[in-house]
């Protein structure tokens, strides 16, 4: 069930995102359409965040080996359905990238990209940088992803902030 869970929420995210660049071009949208559009990234983003949290600490129990063998019979399950999370952990990397790429700063006020919604995703990110299969030398593609991610959200948080201090000033 997580797994069917997960490709919908990525195909959701995809889809959302794909639509985001001509929401956020149209001048004219009001405040309720705005809003509207901010739940539906912070939603999909929340759920999707919790979800790779809870794979992660699938693989991350396997990784430390206290996983029983009963895991190791759902795996080679899930392997056989065609899931398999290794590869679906960079197609979530490549949708949660790809939506923080686009000017999302537009749907909050006064543009300024809620800390909170930057800290979830780059908590997500540092919980899967602390899985031992992951590591820099393991898995070099998806360290990469993660690390570009975590470009892309500082990137975010620090336009954030200079914004909020002009503000300020």
């Amino acid at each position: 069930m997580k797994e069917d869970l997960l490709e919908l929420l990525v195909k959701a995210t995809s889809q959302h995102a794909a639509e985001l660049p001509a929401v956020l071009e149209d001048l004219s949208l009001s405040q309720a359409d705005k809003n509207t559009q901010l739940n539906t990234l912070k939603m999909n983003c929340f759920l999707l965040v919790h979800l790779v949290e809870a794979f992660e600490v699938e693989t991350y129990k396997a990784a430390l080996g206290n996983v029983e063998p009963s895991g190791k019979g759902r795996k080679a399950k899930s392997k056989a359905d065609g899931f398999l999370w290794e590869t679906e952990r960079e197609n979530v990397l490549q949708t949660i990238t790809h939506l923080l790429q686009l000017d999302i700063r537009r749907l909050w006020s006064m543009s300024l990209i809620e800390e909170e919604f930057i800290s979830m995703v780059t908590g997500c990110c540092y919980k899967m940088m602390e899985n031992p299969s992951i590591g820099a030398l393991k898995n070099k593609p998806l360290w990469e992803a993660l690390s570009h991610l975590l470009g892309v959200a500082v990137k975010r948080s620090n336009d954030t902030l200079s914004k909020y201090r002009k503000c300020d000033a």
